[in-house]
């Protein structure tokens, strides 16, 4: 499977791994190798001064394995000083908070953009953060849209009332009865 040249073509400005139908006897090779190309990308784009967003949707995966979770820590420790911009996505902040890694990670980031929060989560990133009891009013029981952003030192509680009637909304949304409703993959 990873021992052939590869039909993708990697220079693509745009670039998706995929790891969901990795069979568990692969996964962490697997893993392994999309951060590998992950770091030899943003490796190459600094030599040509390109900045790398990198977007990890379901972030939480990485961590159950030793293997990956290390190699990704890593990665996500030096690739800012790369010129990388390193984004992690997850609904399961409990899984995460489970990580020494994923903590570590969390406790060191610059930016972190909170929505709502399910009590245990709460408490951990409350003493994790340092977030008060009034900014954790935002994550509690909130509304869509509502949080807490984290930008260097500051807190900043927002509320978003995103107007739903709109195109760039219907191309936004993953609620799959808004989806349903605006007839997308009819």
């Amino acid at each position: 499977m990873f021992s052939h040249a590869t039909n993708v073509n990697t220079n693509n400005r745009l670039l998706l791994f995929d790891t969901k139908d990795l069979g568990k006897e692969l996964r962490t090779f697997g893993m392994l190798v999309v951060l590998d190309q992950i770091w030899n990308r943003i490796t190459a784009n600094r030599k040509l001064g390109k900045r790398t967003w990198l977007y990890i949707d379901e972030i939480q995966l990485l961590f159950p394995n030793d293997y990956s979770a290390n190699y990704f820590f890593e990665l996500w420790s030096r690739a800012r000083k790369w010129g990388a911009i390193p984004t992690g996505i997850t609904q399961n902040v409990e899984t995460c908070l489970m990580s020494d890694y994923a903590r570590r990670m969390l406790s060191n980031s610059d930016f972190i953009l909170m929505l709502n929060q399910a009590t245990n989560d709460r408490n951990e990133l409350a003493h994790l953060l340092n977030i008060s009891e009034k900014q954790l009013k935002y994550v509690t029981n909130s509304n869509p849209g509502d949080g807490l952003l984290f930008a260097g030192n500051a807190i900043v509680p927002f509320v978003d009332k995103f107007p739903d009637q709109t195109e760039l909304y219907k191309m936004m949304t993953t609620k799959i009865e808004d989806l349903n409703s605006y007839n997308k993959f009819a």
